[in-house]
């Protein structure tokens, strides 16, 4: 929970962004001197996916934490780097082998927003590299990965490849990295309640960079909500990178998005960006271009979902235990249930 130690999670909750003001850098600083316990801070940023933030801030804040944190610190970057920068090569080479086939994929989050939001592949971890294609084309892309080296599964049926929104992971160990890539037909799991996805003549959207390789995703608006949509859910739990990606684009973004067509058909994108600012203050110039305000910030602000199915009963032993499973499956913390459901603050 975000809660168990209040301090630690300012500090990173402030750090999940791509770039700080300031007067955010002054409160950095402020925070990271009250940090007592600086195991437990490295361990929630792993978890949050924003290690490499934290280190990227405190270095440009020049606050030197104890020994030996700032190589702990730096020793999470460089891994996050590397990594990256082998799975940023090996998506280029499969780019380039799916184009030869006429797929056209769209790339899904971590590539885009390393390239066009953090440019450095150190600071933006990523984990599965998911490539969204028509669905007529996804058991040949997925067959495709298989003659490049790939371990992979393919669908016997149809009713075996739509019954989830990707296909089965491709994996490959390259270069001691575990390269994960999975192919989507549709953007969305069903659990979120919403649902993208591309056509085979479909303008290109976004174009950024892969390694030197040409490489398109939705055009700015789908993207950002897909952002939001694709960071809450009852089935993981909230992490602060994802934070980041949104808050980050939205202002990288600021001047070529179309914020009314966001309030007209995205308006998820709003409520988001008004829950994120109780965790830690929104840019103003996003506040005033999208046209959000806050009203009133919800209880248990950062407090995620724990009922049912992320726990269930059976893991408590207790009847007491297992009236909590209740109360937290039936009666969620309101700043969760307002981030999932959309409305906002």
């Amino acid at each position: 929970s975000l809660h168990d130690e209040v301090s630690p999670h300012s500090l990173l909750a402030l750090c999940a962004r791509s770039r700080l003001t300031t007067t955010t850098q002054e409160e950095v600083v402020k925070l990271a001197a009250g940090v007592r316990d600086w195991t437990r801070v490295l361990a929630c940023a792993e978890i949050h996916g924003v290690a490499p933030l934290l280190y990227h801030h405190l270095k440009l804040t020049n606050f030197d934490p104890p020994a030996p944190v700032p190589r702990q610190l730096q020793s999470l970057y460089v891994r996050h780097r590397r990594a990256n920068e082998v799975r940023l090569r090996v998506l280029a080479e499969v780019l380039a082998a799916l184009g030869d086939r006429d797929i056209r994929p769209r790339v899904l989050k971590g590539p885009l927003l390393i390239d066009r939001v953090y440019s450095d592949p150190g600071l933006r971890p990523m984990g599965d590299l998911d490539l969204l294609v028509p669905v007529e084309q996804a058991i040949p892309a997925q067959l495709l990965l298989g003659d490049m080296g790939f371990s992979v599964r393919v669908p016997h049926t149809e009713h075996r490849l739509l019954r989830h929104h990707h296909l089965s992971p491709a994996v490959k160990w390259i270069d001691g990295v575990h390269v994960v890539i999975e192919i989507h037909h549709n953007a969305f799991s069903p659990f979120v309640g919403a649902s993208l996805q591309v056509q085979a003549e479909a303008e290109d959207g976004m174009a950024f960079n892969v390694n030197g390789r040409r490489a398109s995703s939705f055009a700015e608006e789908e993207f950002l909500w897909h952002l939001c949509r694709h960071s809450v859910s009852i089935r993981h739990q909230f992490r602060m990178i994802w934070a980041a990606d949104i808050v980050g684009f939205a202002e990288t973004f600021l001047s070529t998005i179309d914020w009314k067509q966001v309030q007209q058909r995205y308006p998820f994108v709003l409520s988001t960006l008004s829950v994120l600012h109780c965790l830690a203050p929104v840019p103003e110039p996003v506040l005033a271009a999208s046209g959000v305000t806050v009203s009133r910030i919800p209880r248990d602000v950062g407090k995620g979902y724990r009922g049912w199915p992320w726990e269930r009963a059976r893991g408590w032993d207790s009847l007491g235990g297992r009236g909590r499973f209740l109360r937290r499956t039936v009666s969620p913390p309101e700043w969760w249930l307002r981030f999932s459901y959309g409305t906002g603050t």
